[in-house]
This record gives C-alpha cells, sequence and structure tokens, in this order.
C-alpha cells in the first residue's frame, strides 16, 4: 500500500540533489570542481541515507496498517492501532524531515569548517544555514502533504474507528509554518544575491534580480498551491459527505480526510460517526421493513385458490418494502364467500400498517355477518374511529353464495371491477366514499349472478396506470381495451400473466402499489342475472 510513497521519497531524494548543487552553483558561484570535491558526495550520500531511513520508517509504521486494511475480519485493537498509524504517520514524516533537515545541515557545515577545513565559520555558513533550514521546513510541508494525499484512500476501511486519545493539532501551525518557510526560501537567496554583487562593487542586473525572485517564488508557490489544493480538497469531501448524509447526494465519498489530528481531522471524525450512526440508523429500519414485509405476506391469503366453485388467482407487488395495497378472501360462517380488494392512500411503514388494520378490521366485520354495504358501512365507522379519517382505504368488496350464484358487490372509492365474459367486458358501477371519510357514510351495493366462466377482475389504480399512454389522462380506458382482448378459454392466471407483464419500461404509474385478482365461476346453478338494486 505504500509503494507509491517510497517512489515519491527517492524521486525527492533525486530532484533535492539537483536543486540542492544548482543552487550553490547558481547563487554561490561556486565552481562545478568545488562541487564535485566535496558538496555533491555530501549532499548525495545523506539524502540516499536519509531516504532509505525514511523507507524503513514508513515500513514499519504502515506495516500493520498494510496487513489489517486488507482483512475481512479485524479486531477492534488491530483496528485502532491502524487508524492511529494512519492519523499519525503525516505528522510523523513531516518531523523526520524537518529533524533530518536540521541535523543534515548542521553535520554539513561542521564538517566544511571544522572536519576539511574548507572554509571559515562566517556570515556566508550562517546565511547556508538558514536557507538549509527553510528548504527542509519547506520539503517536510511538501513530504507530509503527500503522505495525506497517497494515504486516503486506505480510511474507507477504517469507518467508525476511533483514534486513542491524542490531542488534536491545530492547522494553524501548519499554514504558519509554511507561510514562514516559504518566505525564508524566497526573500534569502535574492538577498543574499543582491549582497555579493554589491560588496563586489557590480550592479545587480534587473533581469537576474527578477529571474532568481521568480525561481524561488515559483518552488514555494508550488509548496503553498499544494498544500491549498489539498484543503480545498477536504473540504469539498467534506461538504459532499454532509450532503450524502442528508440524502442531497447519491452516495457517500470512498474516504473521509481524517489522515491528521487537526480540526478538519476532527469534523471529518465526526461526520464519519454520524454517517456510521445513519447507516446502523438505515440497517435497522431496513430489517424493520422487512419484517413487516414477511408479516404482511403472512396475513395475506395465497395467490392460488380452487375451491367452493370458484378459481381464484391474485398478485401484489408493493413500490417500496412494504406498501399499502391489499387483496383478501374467505370464506364466512354461513358458506358465502368474501372477496376483496383494496389500497390504503398513504405509502410507506404507515400505510403498511394501516392496511393491517383495515384487513383484520374486515375480516371481523365479515364474520359478524349482513351484505357487503353492511359490511363497508361498518367498517367505515370503526376505521374512522380509528384512524380519524387519515389516511382513507379504498376498497371493492365481493360476496359470492356458492349455493345459487348470487354475487354482490359494494365499493368505497375503489375502481371500478370489471364482469369479463367470453371476451366481453361489463363495468360493475361502483359508487360511495372511501372507508374512514365520513363516519355515517352508508353504501349501497349491486346484485348479479355469476355464471360458470365468468370472471371478475379486481385491480388497483397501480395496475390501469400502467396502461396510460403518452397525452392520455388515465390508463383505465386502455385497461378496460386490453381487457377485452384476454382470449376465451384461457386460463384465470394466464389473463392475470398477461395483464400484470403489460407495459415496458416506459409505462407509467411505476412507484404506485400494484394488486390484482381474477375469480372466474366453475360450477355454479343456473339462475335468472339479477340487475343493479
Amino acid at each position: 500500500m505504500y509503494r507509491s510513497l517510497i517512489r515519491f521519497y527517492y524521486a525527492a531524494a533525486v530532484l533535492a540533489v539537483v536543486c540542492m548543487n544548482g543552487y550553490n552553483v547558481g547563487i554561490d558561484r561556486s565552481t562545478w570542481a568545488h562541487i564535485f570535491r566535496f558538496d555533491f558526495y555530501f549532499v548525495t550520500g545523506t539524502m540516499l541515507l536519509f531516504t532509505f531511513a525514511l523507507h524503513r520508517y514508513t515500513t514499519v509504521r504502515l506495516d500493520p496498517v498494510r496487513q489489517t486494511s486488507f482483512r475481512e475480519r479485524r479486531g477492534e485493537d488491530a483496528t485502532r492501532l491502524a487508524f492511529d498509524r494512519l492519523t499519525r504517520f503525516p505528522g510523523e514524516v513531516f518531523r523526520f524531515v524537518a529533524l533530518a533537515g536540521a541535523i543534515g545541515s548542521a553535520a554539513y557545515h561542521g564538517l566544511e569548517v571544522y572536519g576539511f577545513r574548507i572554509r571559515p565559520f562566517d556570515e556566508l555558513v550562517l546565511r547556508h544555514l538558514a536557507v538549509e533550514q527553510a528548504f527542509a521546513w519547506t520539503l517536510a510541508f511538501v513530504y507530509m502533504s503527500v503522505a495525506r494525499w497517497l494515504l486516503r484512500p486506505y480510511f474507507r476501511f477504517y469507518r467508525g474507528a476511533r483514534a486513542s486519545a491524542v490531542p488534536p493539532r491545530s492547522f494553524v501551525r501548519l499554514w504558519t509554518g509554511a507561510f514562514a518557510a516559504g518566505l525564508f526560501f524566497i526573500a534569502i537567496p535574492q538577498l543574499w544575491f543582491i549582497r555579493n554583487m554589491t560588496l563586489r562593487g557590480e550592479q545587480p542586473s534587473a533581469s537576474a534580480t527578477i529571474g532568481i525572485a521568480l525561481v524561488a517564488m515559483a518552488i514555494a508557490s508550488a509548496v503553498m498551491f499544494l498544500l491549498f489544493f489539498y484543503l480545498r480538497r477536504e473540504l469539498r469531501t467534506l461538504s459532499a459527505s454532509m450532503r450524502a448524509l442528508s440524502g442531497a447526494a447519491e452516495r457517500r465519498p470512498r474516504a473521509l480526510p481524517a489522515t491528521v489530528r487537526d480540526e478538519i481531522g476532527e469534523l471529518a471524525q465526526a461526520i464519519g460517526e454520524l454517517h456510521a450512526k445513519a447507516a446502523a440508523a438505515r440497517e435497522e429500519q431496513r430489517e424493520d421493513l422487512a419484517l413487516a414485509a414477511s408479516l404482511q405476506r403472512m396475513l395475506l391469503p395465497a395467490e392460488r385458490h380452487e375451491a367452493d366453485g370458484l378459481r381464484i388467482r391474485c398478485r401484489l407487488q408493493s413500490a417500496k418494502a412494504v406498501g399499502g395495497a391489499f387483496y383478501d378472501y374467505m370464506a364466512l360462517p354461513d358458506g358465502r364467500i368474501a372477496i376483496a380488494l383494496g389500497e390504503v392512500s398513504s405509502a410507506g411503514a404507515s400505510g403498511a400498517l394501516m392496511m393491517t388494520a383495515a384487513v383484520m378490521l374486515l375480516r371481523t366485520e365479515l364474520r359478524a355477518g349482513g351484505t357487503p354495504g353492511e359490511v363497508l358501512t361498518r367498517l367505515n365507522a370503526s376505521m374512522h374511529d380509528t384512524a380519524g379519517g387519515d389516511p382513507l382505504v379504498s376498497l371493492g368488496l365481493v360476496v359470492l353464495d356458492p349455493g345459487d350464484g348470487t354475487a354482490r358487490y359494494a365499493g368505497a372509492g375503489h375502481t371500478a371491477p370489471f364482469r369479463w365474459e367470453g371476451g366481453s367486458i361489463e363495468l360493475v358501477p361502483s359508487s360511495g366514499l372511501p372507508i374512514g371519510a365520513l363516519p355515517d357514510t352508508a353504501y349501497i351495493e349491486g346484485e348479479w349472478t355469476l355464471r360458470p366462466g365468468q370472471r371478475l377482475i379486481l385491480y388497483n389504480g397501480g395496475v390501469a396506470e400502467r396502461f396510460r399512454a403518452d397525452g392520455q389522462e388515465n390508463g383505465f380506458a386502455a385497461f378496460r381495451d386490453f381487457a377485452e382482448t384476454l382470449p376465451a378459454g384461457s386460463d384465470p392466471e394466464e389473463a392475470l400473466d398477461r395483464i400484470w407483464a403489460f407495459g415496458g419500461a416506459e409505462a407509467g404509474n411505476r412507484d404506485a402499489d400494484r394488486a390484482l385478482l381474477i375469480a372466474e365461476a366453475t360450477v355454479v346453478p343456473a339462475k335468472e342475472e339479477r340487475r343493479y338494486a
């Protein structure tokens, strides 16, 4: 995981050797003979030794992180250790480089002055020490920023982890130090160049002064730009993470910038904890919804039923994990059969709860006896007392007497069902307010004889709206036309499949719950059909 860091170390070492020796030739007017007599070998050897030491230090410090990052199961102690190593490492790199620069600079000039006695200890040596310290600090900022950048992707393995009790350090120190180092690095070389030319009685040219200033400013600006760019990137990542937390973004960023224990790291840690809590809450909600969906499926009867002279086929699909649409059928104590299909006006978990209450209350009222109109009248009073008129329930109820084939239907704000026979469609009138709208609503009913081969098709708006075409107000007319094309003599399950599969990706009302029930009479005593009351 740290190969990119190691490659950067050695590339930076080569660049540092070139810069430091070029500085001695370009600014101090040292000869190449002098450079290759002592400076080049010392600088090259020192940088290689420093880079190798940093290489080994990085390997030792980050090896626990590498071992932990790619394990599926990570213990809490191992995770905390790895997270601590990651958060502390960029600061450790900064201190390592700054300390190495101080030791290397002191060793170089100590050997130069007291070891090889190449020059006396004078103001030139002091100026070199100042410039080299500014260069070392600038380089330390670069190393730290690169370490933060390259290690950042690995923080996605440790979301929700907390570092040990380490006091945060303000990034004000970082920016203050970088600014001071940049000023020294810009000012000292050109001032010293002008000073040398003045002592030699030469007039420094404007082009030379501007050129040196531009080079120094370019190097210092590159360092500052790196810091500013990284800070902007971290702030943008935090903003994106907050938008993801509020649901305003499609997904959460892969990793938060918690790579140092400063204000940004603390903010990233706080946002990460919020994400962890939100993820736990979402998982808990997902489990609750899965349980609710399972209970809903257990509450409803099977999708296939053949008994009492009827063949019943049903299908239900919720737009979300749970929904408010339902179907139901049951044998009543007096031998009749009740068939119902309905929908709650609210969606999601609240709609699912109200749907459960509606089904249970409906079954209770059906067992109490009465015609469909009487059942809906009592159910309406009970639901209004329970929910206070919000949400509402649309419902279509059929009660069939297998003895004489009498079918009675009452509707409460529901889509009018169809009677299908041999490709011919007849609309079953439906009237009445939705259940729960007004407490004293009375529901009327229609009556007819269900002949063998005749089908009753009950559906909700989510089924009909899928037949909506561009420019049409609704899809009920198109649904009726489609139902007339169903082949005669086909199995009711085949008819249900055809209706259910209708409509492609462009079909309307994709976000609505769908419920469909087809009941076909098989053996019913012949009887003259009655008209609606």
